[in-house]
C-alpha cells in the first residue's frame, strides 16, 4: 500500500466535501468520498473544524507572499461593526430602519444602538433614533480616555 502525502489527502477531502455539500454527512461517508481510512477521515475534520472555528486566512498580496489571520468574531460585534459603517454614511439611525430594512427583531435593534453610542461614536436624539456625533466631539473624547489612563512607572 502507497502511503499518501497530507497534500494528495487534502485534495481528496476537498474534492469529497464538494460531491458531499449541501447534505450532511458522517465521516465514513467522508472517508468513503474521498478514498481515505476512517481514522484519516476523523483527524481531517477535526483539525478543519477547529480551524474554521478560529477564524480564516486571506492572502493579502501575491509576491512576496503576505497573510493575514481573521479571527473569528462575535455576530453582535460584526452586526455593530456594519450598522457603525451605515450610520456614518447616513448620519442617523433608527430602531425602525434596523427593523424593516434589515429584519432585527426591535431588541437586538436597540442593542446595536445602545452599543453604538457606549462606543462614543452616537449620540440620543430620541428613544428610537441616534445621530453620528461630529469627529471633533470623537477626537476629543478619545483624548479625554487617554488622559485619564495611568501612565506606567
Amino acid at each position: 500500500m502507497v502511503k499518501k502525502s497530507i497534500y494528495e489527502i487534502i485534495d481528496k477531502v476537498i474534492e469529497a466535501l464538494f460531491t458531499l455539500r449541501d447534505e450532511p454527512f458522517g465521516i465514513s461517508e467522508l472517508a468513503s468520498a474521498a478514498d481515505i481510512k476512517y481514522e484519516t477521515a476523523k483527524k481531517i475534520l477535526n483539525l478543519m473544524e477547529k480551524l474554521y472555528k478560529a477564524g480564516y486566512l486571506k492572502r493579502i498580496k501575491e509576491k512576496p507572499a503576505l497573510y493575514m489571520w481573521l479571527p473569528e468574531r462575535d455576530l453582535d460585534d460584526l452586526l455593530v461593526e456594519k450598522f457603525g459603517q451605515i450610520l456614518l454614511l447616513n448620519e442617523t439611525l433608527t430602531i425602525r430602519e434596523l427593523v424593516e430594512d434589515y429584519g432585527l427583531s426591535e431588541e437586538k435593534a436597540e442593542e446595536i444602538l445602545n452599543k453604538l453610542v457606549e462606543k462614543g461614536i452616537a449620540r440620543r436624539i430620541d428613544i428610537d433614533r441616534i445621530a453620528l456625533k461630529s469627529l471633533a466631539n470623537i477626537i476629543k473624547q478619545k483624548e479625554q480616555e487617554k488622559k485619564k489612563q495611568p501612565i506606567p512607572a
